[in-house]
């Protein structure tokens, strides 16, 4: 997984729930508006959320910010390759 979307997506099936499911749960805990196109867009990598908001994610999920946004050793060393 190096992209931000794969991430996210496996963060969310991890969770067993649907894109609605996380759309309306997430908004009501943080105030946000997404819709479950707004979670598609988000897992295809057709679009990035705003900082506050993977802020939000990674709490929500209980994942690093690196980890989300894919700043490990990992990574990086297939990046270089």
């Amino acid at each position: 997984m190096n992209t931000f979307g794969e991430r996210f997506k496996s963060v969310r099936l991890s969770k067993k729930m649907t894109q609605e499911q996380l759309a309306n749960e997430f908004n009501r805990r943080y105030g946000y508006a997404f819709t479950k196109t707004t979670i598609s867009q988000y897992e295809n990598n057709k679009r990035q959320p705003e900082m506050n908001a993977i802020r939000n994610f990674v709490e929500y999920f209980n994942v690093s910010l690196d980890y989300l946004l894919c700043n490990d050793i990992h990574v990086m060393v297939k990046n270089t390759i």
